[in-house]
């Protein structure tokens, strides 16, 4: 009973996703009950045991803390890393060179960053760059479109179930990261049916203000996230609403802010 107290205030104290909660604890508790067993074999009683070993570890808010910041907090660097294609975008988008071919390098490297990152153990700034790569994909699909239509009909339903399968991946892992993956495909997709129109001064802006949140996510609490996530969720209305009439694309900006409003329900049960 000590012990299980003991992991309860842990939970309490931890910001992390129901699932990295789950995870972790689980870890804990089959360290503690490991301990407590080792001494039971000792002589001890499992009530003296389970204090002796809850003493032995220190303060709930120590461990909590340390856990928070392994796993709840990136570093300098993966915010960097999260950031760097949406400021790219920014600076494509400001110089004018969307329609060169400095885009099309750019939206190659980043599929080349999401297959090379992605075949090991993936940090949340990769979702970024795999976003992107989903971009390239899509944009395949549109030039294909007006050669060779069956083709394109085939493949672009290939790489929307690719992407749907991807996004459901996200959302049991961690529904907060939905965005990371989401926005750019969001934002490019209704860009290419609106015929690829100018962007405005102020939605310019807004690839900024996306690379901001991303630090921001990588480096923030669980508290952080989720004010960034509905804050990306808007920043993408915003553009959406600039490029074109946003639309059917609405809906999963929507279903995004469900999804992350229901884990942080979750969570503070």
């Amino acid at each position: 009973m000590i012990a299980d107290s003991w992991i309860e205030r842990i939970r309490g104290l931890l910001e992390l996703s129901s699932s990295q909660k789950e995870e972790v604890l689980c870890e804990l508790s089959t360290h503690l009950e490991e301990e407590v067993e080792e001494l039971e074999r000792g002589g001890l009683s499992g009530e003296e045991a389970s204090i002796k070993v809850v003493e032995a570890l220190g303060s709930t808010e120590e461990i909590a803390r340390e856990l928070n910041q392994v796993y709840a907090h990136g570093s300098d660097k993966e915010a960097i890393l999260a950031s760097l294609p949406y400021f790219l975008s920014f600076l494509l988008f400001s110089l004018g060179l969307e329609e060169n071919m400095g885009a099309l390098i750019f939206a190659g490297g980043t599929v080349i960053v999401a297959v090379l990152v992605g075949r090991t153990a993936r940090p949340p700034w990769v979702l970024t760059w795999m976003g992107y790569s989903f971009v390239l994909l899509f944009a395949l699909g549109f030039l294909l479109w007006d050669i060779i239509f069956p083709l394109a009909l085939a493949y672009g339903l290939l790489v929307i179930s690719l992407f749907i399968t991807k996004v459901i991946s996200v959302v049991r892992e961690d529904p907060y990261l939905i965005p990371l993956i989401s926005v750019p495909p969001l934002i490019f997709g209704e860009w290419f049916l609106e015929g690829t129109p100018e962007f405005k001064p102020l939605t310019v802006l807004g690839f900024l203000a996306l690379a901001v949140l991303c630090s921001i996510f990588i480096m923030g609490g669980r508290r952080a996230k989720l004010i960034v996530c509905l804050t990306q969720i808007f920043v993408l209305s915003l553009i959406l609403g600039s490029v074109g009439t946003a639309g059917l694309w609405a809906l999963p900006a929507i279903t995004m802010a469900c999804l992350v409003l229901r884990e942080a329900r979750v969570e503070q049960h």
